[in-house]
């Protein structure tokens, strides 16, 4: 069974927020689009601008 950490909370607002904001990164990386979420955070597809590359966040 999970445990709950009733310290822990957040409200509407916030949590609407953490769910779209992709992580800061670096000028050289173009977030793309949200790869999956899960209990722990996002995955989110960006773009390496000086290899052309795709890179997962």
């Amino acid at each position: 069974m999970p445990r709950i950490d009733p310290t822990v909370t957040m409200t509407g607002s916030s949590a609407a927020r953490w769910e779209k904001t992709p992580p800061p990164l670096p000028p050289r990386s173009q977030v793309v689009d949200e790869l999956g979420r899960g209990g722990q955070g996002g995955v989110w597809l960006a773009t390496d601008l000086v290899f052309g590359a795709p890179v997962a966040v």
